[in-house]
C-alpha cells in the first residue's frame, strides 16, 4: 500500500468514532455529505491531488532550488493528505453521525477532519500533537504524552467569502489511559508476577518477545497513556463515548482521565483564602524585614561617620519587626555556635536520616505508569544498592528514637529544678504553637501548587493531593489526620507529626513516672513496647500483609494497605518511641561511662551488622519471593524495635564519649544549619518531588543513575525550599513565643518568685527550657552538668 505509515495513522486517528459493525461502504450520499461539510463556508481553493499534466518538470531554479523541492514536497504532503480522507471521509461521516455525542463535537471534530483534507495549519498542529506510537512498547513504554502545549494553542479559522475570520474552536488535550481487557476482577491479594500467568504464556508476543518476567496482571495497576487533542467543543463525556467505540472493536479498556483546553480553571474560594493568607504572611516579612534592616543600616551609616554608638532596648514594635525579618531569622539558621557539651551526634543523625527518606520517596512519589523500560526495572529489585531506596522504611524510626530521648531529658531536668512539678498544658500549647504554623503552611502551599503551572502530567499528579488538603486540612493542625479521612489524608507523611504530636501528650505522665520510681517507669515502657510489637505481628497475621511493602508487588493498593493499618498508625512505631525514653533516663542519671576498647568495638560492629542485615537482607524478598509467614511476621513485628535499639546505642555511645571517630563525623559543625532546617525539609520536599513529576513532558527510563540524578536535585531544592520557607513562614511564630515567655518571664523577680504570689514561676529563667526537642524539629541546646549528670537544656532559639 502507498503511503501506508500516513493512512496507517491517519486511520488510527479516526478509528475512535467507528462503531463495531461500521465497516460496510457507504451509500453514494455519504459522499455527498462530506464535500458539502468541507466546502461550507471555507474560501475556495485548487484541487490538492496531483494530477497527470503533459507540462514537463523545468526542474529547481538555479538561482533558489530550495523553493522548487519545498513546493514539491508540500504537494506530495497535500496529496497525501487528500488521498488519504477522500477514502476515509464517507465512514467517518456516517459514523460520526451514529453516535450519540453532542452536536457541537461532532461539528468539531467533522471540521478537524475535513481541515486535514484541506491540509489547513491548525489541524495538521492538531494532529501533530497528538500522541504517537512510541519507541520500546515491547520494552514497557507505557505512555507517549504528546504536546499539550500545542493542542492548547491550536485555534481553528478560516477566512469567509467576505474576508471576515470564523474561528470554529480551540484544542483540547485529553488523557487517554487503555489496558488491556482482562476479563477477571482484581482479586484483594494476588502476587503481579504468578496471577494470570499461564493466560499471558498464551499469548505469543508477551511469552516469546517481553520474556518470562511480564505477566498480563500488572495491567491491573499498569496501563497506557496516549494523549489527544480534539476540538474544545467535545466534552470528556463525548470523549467516553468516542473511546467507548474503539474498546468494544480492540477489546481493551479505554477511558479518558481528563481533558484541558486553554482556558484557566477558576479559583475555588478555598484557594482564594489560602492565597490571601499565605500573601500576608509574606507582607508581614517584608515589612518586618525593612524595618529590622533599615534602622541598622543607619545605626551603621552614623557610626561610620564617627557618631558613639547607643544602646536602647527595642520597644514591641522592633520586637514584632525583628520576629518576621527574614534576615534576623536566615542569621539565626545558619548560626553554628552550641555549648562544648552538647549533645552534637543528634544533628547529623537527623540530616543523614532526612536524607534516606528523600531518597526513598524520590521513588515512591515517582508516577511509574509514564515511565519507559518497565520491563527492565522489572529486575531492579535484583540491585543490592537499590535496598537503600525501597527498605526507607527504618529510617523514620531514627526520629521517633531522637523524639523520645531528648523530650525525657528535657522533662526529667525540669522536674528535678521543680521539685517534681510541670506545667503541662502550657508546654502543650507552646508546642503546638511552634509546629502547626509551618504544617498547616505546607498544607496551605499544597492546595495552591496546581495554580502553579499545567502539563500533560500536571492535573492528575497534583490535583489529588491538592483536593484532598482542601477537604481535610484542618485535621493538620488537630493532628487527626491518621484516623480521620486516612484515605484522603492532606500530606500524607504528616502522619508523622500526628504520631509524635500523641507521643507528646503521653511523655509527661511516663516522665513523672521515672522521675518518681524508675523501675515502675521503665516497666510501662517495656509494656507499651511490648504491646507495640505483639500488636505489629497480629495486625500483619490477620491481614496477610508482607512485612514491609516489596518491590515485587508494586500495586499501589497493597502499598496503601500496609500504610493505612501499619504505616501511619502512631502504636505500630511506639516501640522506638520507648526505646528514645528509657534512652533519655539513662543519660539523665549516668555520668560519663568509658566502655572499654575490647567491649566498645565488638559492640559497634554488632549494632553496624544488624543496621546492613535489616536494609539489605530483604533483597531476596524484593527480587524473587516474599517470606513466609513466620519469618515475614516477625521481621514487621521487630525491625522498627531492633533499628531503634541501634539508634539507641548510637546516641548513647556519642554522648557519653565512646563515640570516637562516629562521634567526631556526626557532631561536624556543618550539620547544624541542615539539622534546623530538617523539619521544613521533611515538611515540603514531597511538594518538590510532586511539582517534578507533574512538570515533566516526556517519560522518563526507569534505571539507578536515573534515579540517583533526581535524588541529587531533589535534596538539593528541598533544603533551598526549607531555608526559604523557615526564614518567613516558620521561624516568625518560633521569635513570637519567644518573645511572648520572655515578657512572661520578666513579671518575676530575679530570685525565680512571683511579687504576689511568691510561687516559683512555671518557666525558670535560668535554664529557659522548653521542652520541644523532636526528631526532626531542632532547636538551640546547651546541654549542662549538674552533679556529673547530662542535662538537655534547650533554649527559645529555633535551630
Amino acid at each position: 500500500m502507498r503511503w501506508f505509515g500516513l493512512s496507517a495513522f491517519a486511520v488510527c486517528c479516526c478509528l475512535v468514532t467507528r462503531t463495531a459493525v461500521g465497516q460496510e461502504l457507504v451509500s453514494d450520499e455519504s459522499p455527498n455529505l462530506a464535500q458539502s461539510s468541507m466546502d461550507d463556508g471555507a474560501e475556495s481553493e485548487p484541487d490538492l491531488l496531483v494530477e497527470e499534466t503533459t507540462t514537463p518538470d523545468p526542474g529547481p531554479d538555479p538561482a533558489n532550488p530550495f523553493k522548487y523541492y519545498s513546493e514539491k514536497q508540500s504537494k506530495l504532503i497535500k496529496a497525501v493528505s487528500a488521498d488519504v480522507m477522500e477514502y476515509i471521509a464517507p465512514h467517518f461521516v456516517r459514523d460520526i453521525h451514529e453516535l450519540n455525542i453532542t452536536g457541537d463535537c461532532t461539528y468539531g471534530l467533522l471540521k478537524f477532519a475535513f481541515g486535514l483534507k484541506k491540509f489547513r495549519p491548525w489541524s495538521i498542529k492538531m494532529l501533530d500533537s497528538w500522541g504517537k506510537l512510541p519507541h520500546g512498547v515491547l520494552y514497557g513504554a507505557l505512555s507517549s504524552l504528546g504536546n499539550m502545549a500545542e493542542c492548547k494553542s491550536v485555534v481553528a479559522q478560516e477566512k469567509k467569502y467576505n474576508g471576515k475570520i470564523d474561528t470554529f474552536f480551540t484544542g483540547k488535550y485529553c488523557a487517554i489511559n487503555m489496558r488491556p481487557h482482562l476479563y477477571f476482577p482484581k482479586p484483594a491479594k494476588y502476587d503481579p508476577r504468578t496471577y494470570l500467568k499461564n493466560y499471558t504464556d498464551e499469548i505469543p508476543i508477551l511469552k516469546n518477545v517481553l520474556g518470562p518476567d511480564m505477566n498480563l496482571a500488572y495491567f491491573y495497576f499498569a496501563h497506557f497513556r496516549i494523549g489527544a487533542c480534539v476540538p474544545h467543543t467535545c466534552t470528556i463525556d463525548d470523549m467516553n463515548t468516542l473511546v467507548r467505540q474503539l474498546a468494544s472493536i480492540a477489546a481493551l479498556e479505554i477511558d479518558v482521565q481528563w481533558c484541558e483546553d486553554s482556558a484557566s480553571p477558576p479559583l475555588t474560594s478555598t484557594q482564594m483564602t489560602v492565597s490571601a493568607v499565605l500573601i500576608c504572611l509574606l507582607a508581614l516579612s517584608a515589612i518586618g524585614t525593612a524595618l529590622d534592616v533599615l534602622p541598622k543600616l543607619m545605626r551603621s551609616a552614623r557610626r561610620s561617620d564617627g557618631e558613639k554608638a547607643t544602646f536602647r532596648q527595642q520597644n514591641m514594635v522592633e520586637q514584632v519587626a525583628e520576629c518576621f525579618s527574614v534576615y534576623s531569622n536566615m542569621l539565626k539558621i545558619l548560626n553554628t555556635e552550641t555549648g562544648p557539651s552538647t549533645l552534637r551526634c543528634v544533628h547529623g543523625l537527623r540530616v543523614i536520616t532526612m536524607a534516606w527518606i528523600i531518597l526513598g520517596h524520590t521513588f515512591f512519589y515517582k508516577n511509574f505508569n509514564l515511565g519507559s523500560g518497565f520491563v527492565e526495572a522489572l529486575a531492579l529489585g535484583k540491585s543490592v544498592p537499590f535496598q537503600m531506596v525501597f527498605n526507607v522504611f527504618p529510617a523514620v524510626e531514627t526520629f521517633v528514637t531522637i523524639s523520645g530521648c531528648v523530650l525525657t531529658v528535657n522533662y526529667l531536668s525540669r522536674m528535678e529544678d521543680r521539685q517534681g512539678s510541670f506545667s503541662y498544658f502550657r508546654h502543650i500549647i507552646r508546642r503546638w504553637w511552634r509546629l502547626t504554623p509551618a504544617f498547616v503552611a505546607v498544607s496551605f502551599l499544597m492546595i495552591i501548587l496546581p495554580l502553579a503551572g499545567s502539563g500533560p502530567l500536571w492535573k492528575e499528579t497534583l490535583e489529588p493531593y491538592a483536593n484532598a488538603c482542601q477537604n481535610s486540612w484542618w485535621t493538620n493542625p488537630l493532628y487527626i489526620g491518621a484516623y480521620v479521612h486516612r484515605e484522603n489524608m492532606c500530606l500524607p507523611h504528616g502522619w508523622y507529626l500526628s504520631s509524635d504530636f500523641h507521643y507528646f501528650l503521653i511523655l509527661p505522665f511516663i516522665a513523672y513516672l521515672l522521675y518518681k520510681s524508675a523501675a515502675v517507669g521503665l516497666l510501662i515502657l517495656f509494656g507499651l513496647a511490648t504491646a507495640s510489637v505483639i500488636t505489629i505481628g497480629a495486625l500483619l497475621y490477620v491481614n496477610e500483609l508482607t512485612p514491609i511493602p516489596l518491590f515485587i508487588d508494586m500495586d499501589p493498593d497493597h502499598f496503601n494497605e500496609y500504610m493505612n493499618i501499619i504505616g501511619y498508625k502512631p502504636y505500630t512505631h511506639l516501640a522506638p518511641f520507648c526505646v528514645g525514653v528509657a534512652l533519655g533516663y539513662i543519660l539523665y542519671k549516668e555520668k560519663r561511662r568509658r566502655i572499654h576498647k575490647a567491649l566498645r568495638v565488638p559492640i559497634w560492629m554488632l549494632v553496624w551488622a544488624v543496621q546492613l542485615a535489616m536494609v539489605f537482607g530483604v533483597r531476596n524478598w524484593n527480587a524473587y519471593e516474599a517470606p513466609s509467614v513466620e519469618v515475614g511476621v516477625a521481621y514487621g513485628a521487630l525491625f522498627r524495635l531492633v533499628w531503634s535499639l541501634c539508634i539507641a546505642w548510637t546516641v548513647y555511645a556519642c554522648a557519653t564519649g565512646n563515640g570516637g571517630l562516629i562521634n567526631r563525623i556526626l557532631s561536624f559543625n556543618a550539620w547544624i544549619p541542615l539539622s534546623r532546617l530538617t523539619y521544613l525539609v521533611y515538611l515540603v520536599h514531597p511538594l518538590i518531588i510532586l511539582g517534578h513529576t507533574a512538570y515533566l513532558r516526556e517519560p522518563f527510563y526507569i534505571t539507578i543513575p536515573f534515579t540517583g540524578y533526581l535524588y541529587l536535585g531533589h535534596l538539593f531544592s528541598a533544603y533551598v525550599a526549607a531555608f526559604f520557607l523557615s526564614a518567613t513562614l516558620e521561624s516568625p511564630f518560633l521569635a513570637l513565643d519567644r518573645m511572648v515567655t520572655k515578657a512572661y518571664q520578666d513579671r518575676f523577680d530575679p530570685l525565680g518568685h512571683h511579687p504576689s504570689t511568691k510561687r516559683k514561676p512555671p518557666i525558670e529563667s535560668k535554664r529557659n527550657s522548653v521542652f520541644l526537642e523532636t526528631g526532626i524539629a531542632s532547636f538551640n541546646s546547651t546541654p549542662k552538668h549538674i552533679n556529673g549528670k547530662i542535662n538537655m537544656a534547650f533554649d527559645n532559639a529555633k535551630l
